[in-house]
């Protein structure tokens, strides 16, 4: 073969080798290109904002109701701690009452436990605060067991010493004849 038909012949042949290089390089690059646009980090829509709901204004106070208005509810927990002095006693009660301010009436219920022995006395005193002692104001009457009912009609004076949160309950043993469980009697609201 001549030399210019040799020389032609590989210019053709490293042009084609050229062109097809070139050509897969292209196609290469435009797979690594889709490649990159499928893996490519998807654009960050805006912030939502959220609106905040209205504050609603607090529901409105119970109203009370025309069968319980005229009744107060009082309670306390019966503790040898709060014996004034404290009593060395395990023994603890829960009192509970109502009192009717139209009429004076005054019913309480009344648990105890773990007492030293049976009760010998049983009593409200007042009036006083917390941590100090008073006279008896009404006494229980005897047997007084757990549980315990009872009722008496308070004077004016004395409604409004218990309301005031001046009068506690206190329960004697032989072992403790000073009191072993004591409770400031509160109103509930």
């Amino acid at each position: 073969m001549p030399t210019h038909l040799t020389s032609l012949a590989l210019a053709l042949h490293s042009t084609r080798r050229f062109d097809a290089h070139r050509a897969a390089a292209a196609a290469l690059g435009g797979l690594l290109a889709l490649g990159l646009v499928g893996c490519s980090t998807p654009p960050r829509p805006a912030p939502t904002v959220i609106t905040p709901a209205p504050i609603q204004p607090p529901p409105p106070p119970p109203t009370s109701d025309p069968e319980t208005a005229h009744l107060a509810t009082f309670t306390t927990r019966l503790a040898a701690a709060n014996v004034v002095p404290p009593a060395r006693s395990g023994a603890s009660g829960q009192f509970d009452a109502v009192l009717d301010l139209r009429t004076g009436l005054f019913r309480w219920k009344m648990t105890f436990q773990k007492t030293s022995g049976p009760v010998t006395a049983a009593a409200f005193h007042g009036p006083a605060a917390a941590g100090a002692n008073a006279p008896q104001r009404l006494g229980f009457a005897l047997p007084v067991t757990s549980p315990y009912e009872g009722r008496a009609t308070l004077s004016r004076e004395q409604m409004d010493e218990l309301r005031a949160g001046r009068w506690y309950v206190l329960i004697s043993t032989a072992r403790h004849p000073r009191g072993e469980l004591r409770g400031q009697v509160i109103e509930r609201f």
